[in-house]
């Protein structure tokens, strides 16, 4: 008896996932014999195309998808196909409107696992954008309903992800506990499903949030182990967030030679793949790195470079990054002038995003900066309010830095 619709489109969705352009061809075929006009056999064309790198002819498809204006679900499965398409070429912005518009068509038709990946994708360019709060409420509607729908054997993958990408957003916004719990239960999650490539991710990002807490072995042994396992896995990707994570590991720790080493590892492999922001972000830390030499001028052209790439391709998070190190920089060589419009530029972005890491940093140098600038009531206060945002941080490594610099000033 042969396949209903229905079938072949299930049969067709599982060959898509594993890439087997022949399969799709072939359920294709049998769906266009039944029914050429359905919107099942309209997106399995689509998505078949796009298999095939015919990006304008899957998003040709995914369009009359869209048009199907009596029926939800068709239009959402169109705005979302459409919109994975535009963001792999580059194009945040449209994909973001599209993704917000399909996860309300796709809740209409009550089509979870589709809106679920909606919603992720949403949460994850507002999180790009600097959008922390709005992420926030979006990942918090993504878990609330995932709990509800309570099937982890239907919808395991998206809610790992979800406790993922929130655990992440929650490390930005300075809610290291919660980060932590909902990273581990991720890590839970990727190790139930046997998912080990996204179960080293999770144990890096637990690293991270080791590094804030300046608890530097912990975090060491949290990205070796992940490093570990990409090395296995020989995942491209996971060894340059591996890396880059050592990088700044041992830029805290102050060792410079073995940070410039991690620096390189990642550089050669973004270079390889052509991850244009994982070459911007070699250039942020190689600036650090040749900053803490004090070979100035080499630090300047690195940051100045990496500025340019993440004008390009970076988001609100790396441009604070960079703004701030700037500002550094230029306090060190008594540029006060320029060290404080890229210390407003980089404080402005993390107030924007409620990046509390971030804001905490930029309170700390703004201090520093005004030390420099001989306005000594000015620093002890600046200094004593980022005592206070890294204490909510817990994050004691920060707290005695800054202590040693509030003693030196008044000491002075």
């Amino acid at each position: 008896m042969p396949k209903s619709l229905d079938e072949l489109y299930s049969d067709a969705q599982a060959a898509i996932f594993d890439a087997d352009a022949a399969s799709v061809r072939r359920l294709l075929k049998s769906m266009q014999k039944q029914a050429p006009d359905d919107p099942l056999t309209i997106e399995v064309a689509g998505d078949l195309a796009c298999l095939q790198d015919d990006f304008d002819e899957g998003i040709e498809q995914f369009l009359r998808l869209e048009a199907m204006l009596d029926n939800p679900r068709a239009q959402g499965m169109g705005k979302l196909s459409r919109a994975m398409v535009i963001e792999s070429q580059g194009d945040h912005i449209t994909a973001y409107d599209l993704y917000a518009e399909a996860s309300g068509l796709l809740e209409a038709a009550q089509e979870w696992l589709n809106w679920g990946t909606a919603m992720g994708r949403l949460g994850s360019l507002q999180q790009e954008f600097g959008e922390l709060s709005e992420a926030t409420e979006t990942f918090q509607e993504l878990l609330n309903r995932l709990d509800d729908l309570d099937d982890e054997d239907e919808y395991g993958h998206l809610l790992a992800l979800a406790n993922y990408s929130y655990g992440v957003l929650l490390r930005q916004i300075g809610e290291l506990d919660h980060a932590e719990a909902v990273l581990r239960e991720a890590l839970r999650m990727y190790i139930e499903i046997e998912d080990v490539q996204q179960a080293a991710v999770c144990l890096d990002a637990l690293g991270v949030i080791e590094q804030v807490r300046g608890n530097y072995d912990e975090a060491e042994k949290l990205h070796l182990e992940s490093l570990e396992i990409h090395t296995d896995l020989e995942w491209n990707s996971g060894l340059s967030l591996n890396y880059g994570n050592l990088t700044m590991l041992n830029l805290n720790r102050g060792d410079l030679d073995q940070a410039e080493q991690y620096a390189r590892k990642a550089y050669a492999i973004d270079q390889a793949d052509g991850n244009r922001n994982g070459e911007a972000h070699f250039h942020l830390l190689l600036g650090q790195i040749e900053s803490e030499r004090k070979n100035f001028d080499e630090a300047e052209q690195s940051f100045q470079r990496a500025v340019a790439l993440y004008e390009e391709v970076g988001d609100a998070e790396d441009m604070a990054s960079v703004y701030s190190q700037i500002g550094v920089l230029y306090r060190l060589t008594n540029r006060l002038d320029e060290a404080e419009e890229y210390l407003q530029k980089a404080s402005q972005l993390a107030e924007e995003m409620d990046h509390a890491d971030g804001m905490a940093a930029v309170t700390h140098e703004h201090g520093l900066l005004r030390a420099a600038q001989g306005r000594r009531d000015e620093a002890v206060e600046l200094f004593r309010q980022a005592i206070e945002r890294y204490r909510a941080l817990e994050a004691e490594a920060r707290i005695e830095e800054i202590e040693r610099d509030l003693a030196a000033l008044e000491s002075a």
